[in-house]
């Protein structure tokens, strides 16, 4: 443990390289992207915990949701040493380090861990130790930065140039810092052992970093009290003010604040088993492969196909025959088939943006505070979603101007509202809720879900079409 430090994680992040696993509303750092039965944010706040009890995150207020059901997963869910802030838009690393500078000055922390949450990190062992190095050498002064030593030469990532001479414990002054370089300068990177990949991760004071905003970034510095000072209490964390949060510069702290400061460190790590798992070449490369090279998904059934990568959630039998060198991509409402090491992803969504295809941004299911929903199937007059209410929650007091809905229940049991007369509802039970009446549903069960199907009928389905008259979630 690291006495008197505050593990900050950064909870952004679009992923949108990794579509369509990763999407905006559910990037890649809530997905369990390398088959060990916890995402990468959990990972992340797990290794957080055996560095210090004390854990800020600082994510997108639109995550809110996923966040709060990923640590009830995690036992982590009531842990009132587990802060959260929201940002009500996204901003960059800048913004997010001076907000953790002037949360953990004002809670008495003397020193700050800044972590991606979207990182794989398979030696913990060696990052536990380094941490431990770093706090060790650490006297309230300069920030330090976490070095990877590259395994081979990488031209997406940024690199630090370390110096020639060790100030202890394996940390280097930084020399320079230096942002994606081309094929050609990350070989000569790779053979010069000078530099090291920038990982993202960075310790320091909180009030020296600070004073360093002060310096070079007092305008960001003062909108961002400004935000901090006028935040609102939520249900399970802290919203920034979006008025003055939206007039912080969006920068990261390496522009901002790294190469502007004479103090820099960096730890110079081997064998920490690193990647930010940014492609999917990444995740193919760590992952176990078949004899051929092929690395499956369950429900996949092949002949002939080898150094493939076939993912398939869509609940359906994928056959693949006679191909090489493919990333396969079944979800149930949408299918991707590329060459294997192509990075052009990223290029393709800007293409589509103008379609507005609701798979660009959305998954099929959507989180709730109460548990979540999968849209099913939608027409011009209908819509079937498949409704799960986790034990002892409830939806909100609500009415539809312009729907009416269905409900089958499943499997579970719970109480139906309607107008104000409360009606049993068991499984293989219905109900009819009209259009414009009030109504909800409420899981009383210790133990299991409740589940049931959604039919609305009506001229329009949005989200938006709910008036609430009652919620647990402070969402009226």
């Amino acid at each position: 443990m690291i006495a008197k430090t505050l593990i900050t994680i950064m909870v952004g992040g679009s992923g949108t390289r990794l579509w369509p696993l990763s999407r905006e509303n559910m990037p890649k750092q809530f997905i369990n992207l390398d088959k060990s039965g916890l995402t990468l944010f959990q990972q992340c706040v797990l290794r957080g915990k055996k560095l210090s009890s004390n854990i800020l995150l600082i994510a997108n207020f639109r995550h809110r949701f996923i966040i709060m059901e990923q640590l009830r997963k995690i036992n982590l869910e009531e842990d009132k040493n587990i802060h959260v802030i929201y940002e009500p838009c996204a901003k960059n690393t800048l913004a997010v380090s001076i907000i953790a500078s002037l949360f953990a000055s004002k809670n008495g922390f003397e020193k700050v861990l800044l972590l991606p949450s979207d990182q794989k990190i398979i030696n913990e062992d060696v990052f536990m130790a380094s941490c431990k190095k770093v706090d060790e050498f650490y006297k309230n002064q300069g920030i330090v930065t976490f070095g990877i030593v590259p395994t081979f030469a990488h031209n997406g990532y940024g690199y630090i140039e370390k110096t020639s001479d060790s100030v202890g414990n394996g940390i280097f002054k930084v020399a320079k810092f230096t942002e994606k370089p081309d094929n050609q300068r990350a070989k000569q990177y790779l053979e010069g052992k000078k530099h090291l990949w920038n990982c993202g991760i960075f310790f320091f004071c909180p009030k020296f970093f600070l004073t360093q905003a002060e310096a070079f970034e007092k305008v960001s510095l003062e909108f961002a009290k400004q935000s901090f000072e006028h935040s609102k209490d939520h249900i399970d964390g802290i919203l920034l003010n979006d008025e003055f949060f939206d007039k912080i510069r969006s920068d990261s702290i390496d522009f901002a604040i790294m190469q502007k400061v004479s103090e820099i460190f960096c730890i110079e790590i081997e064998n920490l088993g690193w990647t930010d798992l940014g492609s999917f070449g990444q995740i193919y490369d760590i992952a176990s492969k078949d004899e051929k090279g092929n690395l499956l998904d369950s429900d996949v059934y092949i002949d002939e196909v080898s150094n493939s990568h076939i993912i398939n959630t869509s609940e359906k039998p994928l056959i693949a025959h006679g191909i090489e060198d493919l990333l396969i991509i079944a979800m149930k409402d949408a299918i991707t088939i590329t060459k294997k090491d192509s990075q052009g992803n990223k290029q393709m969504l800007e293409k589509l943006q103008n379609t507005q295809l609701p798979c660009l941004k959305n998954h099929c299911f959507d989180n709730r505070p109460w548990g979540g929903y999968e849209n099913v199937m939608e027409k011009e007059n209908f819509k079937i979603k498949i409704i799960t209410v986790k034990p002892k929650n409830e939806l909100s007091y609500q009415m539809h101007n312009k729907r009416s809905e269905h409900w089958i229940c499943i499997s579970g049991s719970g109480i139906v509202t309607l107008n104000d007369k409360e009606i049993p509802f068991c499984k293989d039970e219905s109900i009819y809720i009209p259009v414009l009446a009030k109504h909800k549903i409420a899981n009383h069960s210790k133990t299991q879900d409740l589940v049931f199907i959604e039919v609305q009928c009506g001229s329009y389905f949005g989200e938006d079409d709910i008036v609430r008259y009652e919620d647990k979630y402070g969402r009226v």
